[in-house]
């Protein structure tokens, strides 16, 4: 009699298993979706709005400047900056302000800052005062983050100062 009941209990499960089968695969891909949400969540909560990429680029555009390597300078602006300003354009402008081309003469200070990023927006606007001992240069500039690793210059405008307008 213990065999029948044994044998009894053997069709039940061998109809049980499609069900069962059925909410593994269910609970597997639960799973899954949480994890990708969790990752996408990890992801978008470390990425820091282009902060970092504008800042990288902020740098190299200033060095640029600096080095007086303006070709390479112009290849970090937008191609929207570059349909409106061409390289001679903008060779002229940098050379309406030598200050901006490096460190001229032995008193020589530069001073950067963001000025400004509104929440959400991939545009960051920095501004930069370069002063010697007979020229300065102050001029602003937006960098636009346009992917993760990727920003560039999309604007540039030169304050004129009492000082270099005076003499």
């Amino acid at each position: 009699m213990a065999n029948d009941v044994t044998t009894a209990a053997s069709p039940k499960r061998s109809r049980d298993w499609p069900a069962r089968a059925g909410i593994a695969v269910v609970v597997v891909l639960c799973l899954g979706v949480v994890g990708l949400l969790v990752s996408e969540i990890v992801k978008r909560l470390a990425y820091d709005g282009g902060l970092a990429d504008a800042e990288r680029t902020h740098a190299a555009f200033e060095l640029a400047l600096e080095e007086e390597r303006l070709a390479d300078a112009y290849a970090m602006t937008t191609p929207r900056f570059q349909r409106e300003t061409s390289f001679d354009d903008f060779n002229d402008l940098i050379e309406r302000n030598p200050a901006a081309k490096g460190r001229r003469g032995s008193h020589w200070t530069k001073k950067e800052k963001l000025l400004r990023q509104q929440s959400g927006s991939h545009e960051f606007m920095f501004q930069t005062g370069v002063y010697s001992e007979r020229q300065s240069a102050a001029y602003q500039y937006v960098v636009i983050t346009t992917g993760r690793g990727h920003a560039k210059v999309d604007s540039l405008l030169f304050q004129v100062r009492r000082t270099d307008v005076a003499q």
